[in-house]
């Protein structure tokens, strides 16, 4: 199942379409869930559908639930052996879902199709006309990918409780989380990135290097293609340091506020370890700046960018 959630996305949508249609692989089902657009989002991919003789399920409600209440709507209704996040403005390039499924079966085979696994890929980052801006979107972002990708479990939590390192459109999920990580709470703050934390922590989280998407940057992204690099760091830091102090403390913020209900819900189930540190970091707000220091700097509880620590570091 291709999970798509749109809202007014008309400008975009038939590039989108275009590209899903042009996958190497075409065994896949399309749901598309709309969150009351104003233009004819919803029309268009229905058009489409017909014409191109693609089977099509439509979430029919009146209900606005944002980004995360739409794929968690999207994540209840899929029934397929693989779900596939989409968004309304990427390009899909065509050997995505061929790409992805090839690493999802290299997992189930070692790991057995009981195991939330979540396999993700690199982006190419565009601009609003699809010119190439970076090769790289994991480039941009600094990822490295030693610490998800660690069989030590207290690793993963740490990086991943921290910032997501997983882009919803260049992911492919199997059976198996989907049933653990549905219903995607409130309190997450994107969902790629809880389905990231559920794979991750209580089964496989694997990376795929090749860019498997062209990922729009344009006015109306949720989630931007920002570079982490120290020289564009110290520039935004200049021009905007209280818009970039003010991001940092809503990401901690939010990221807490996950982590708590994270492990509210999946306690019993995680190692004893990961369960303390997740509780501990979720109650970091109640503590005195000192120990809240302390608490990163003896734990390595870091994000991936080394600029995004030490602003961390510095404002946590």
């Amino acid at each position: 199942d291709i999970l798509l959630a749109t809202y007014n996305g008309a400008r975009f949508l038939p590039e989108l379409l275009a590209s899903l249609d042009a996958q190497t692989i075409s065994d896949w089902r399309l749901i598309v869930r709309d969150d009351g657009s104003t233009d004819d989002s919803l029309a268009i991919v229905e058009t489409w559908a017909t014409s191109v003789g693609r089977e099509l399920l439509v979430a029919r409600d009146d209900a606005r639930l944002g980004a995360v209440g739409s794929f968690s709507r999207l994540l209840d209704i899929s029934d397929a052996p693989y779900f596939m996040f989409c968004d309304q403005d990427d390009v899909w390039l065509p050997e995505k879902i061929s790409l992805l499924l090839s690493e999802m079966q290299t997992a189930e085979a070692e790991r057995g199709v009981e195991a939330p696994i979540l396999v993700h890929s690199d982006l190419c980052v565009v601009d609003n006309d699809l010119n190439e801006v970076d090769p790289s979107f994991w480039a941009t972002q600094r990822f490295r990918f030693s610490s998800v990708a660690s069989e030590d479990r207290t690793d993963k939590a740490k990086s991943l409780t921290v910032q997501n390192i997983v882009t919803g459109c260049a992911t492919l999920g199997n059976a198996a989380l989907r049933k653990l990580a549905a219903p995607i709470p409130t309190e997450a703050t994107m969902h790629d990135w809880w389905v990231a934390l559920v794979a991750g922590l209580l089964g496989e989280l694997r990376a795929v290097g090749t860019p498997t998407v062209l990922y729009r940057q344009h006015g109306m992204n949720t989630i931007g293609a920002r570079d982490w690099g120290i020289t564009a760091v110290l520039h935004r830091l200049a021009a905007e340091p209280r818009a970039t102090v003010r991001r940092t403390r809503d990401w901690l913020d939010t990221s807490r506020a996950q982590a708590a209900i994270f492990a509210e819900r999946y306690g019993p189930q995680l190692d004893p370890g990961i369960a303390s540190a997740l509780s501990d970091y979720a109650g970091l707000g109640g503590r005195s700046l000192l120990e809240r220091k302390t608490f990163l700097l003896r734990n390595g509880v870091w994000p991936q960018s080394r600029m995004r620590s030490a602003i961390m570091l510095a404002i946590v």
